[in-house]
């Protein structure tokens, strides 16, 4: 079951295991203008290699560097698009709608005709 998550922009601090367990935890989007304050154990068992967090476009290096959020792999501006997701991660699989693998093991969907894929579980436009 995906989960995603959405930080409003009155919160500005997460206080002891916030997330703590939250395995199933896909995305994070922090809504706020400051960089929300976390901790390490505010994601204890979250994956941070596959849980994309996305904040204000201005805050991304911030939360690249911040305690509690620079352990995640993927941190991206509000509203980006699928195809900028993928561009951090080494080599994925591309999915067809009707759950056919169309590649496999590549880094970019270059040889591919515009469409709708999905990569990693997630509906990506091309």
């Amino acid at each position: 079951m995906t989960q995603n998550l959405t930080i409003p922009s009155k919160v500005g601090m997460l206080q002891g295991e916030t997330f703590y367990k939250c395995k199933n935890l896909k995305s994070i989007t922090a809504m706020n203008s400051m960089v929300v304050e976390a901790s390490i154990s505010d994601f204890e068992y979250v994956d941070k290699e596959e849980c994309i967090v996305y904040v204000p476009e201005a805050l991304v290096d911030d939360y690249k560097h911040a305690t509690g959020w620079r352990d995640f792999a993927h941190i991206l501006p509000i509203g980006s698009a699928g195809i900028k997701q993928i561009n951090n991660i080494k080599t994925f699989n591309v999915y067809d709608l009707l759950g056919r693998k169309v590649l496999t093991n590549v880094t970019s969907l270059d040889n591919l005709p515009k469409g709708l894929y999905i990569i990693n579980g997630k509906k990506v436009l091309k």
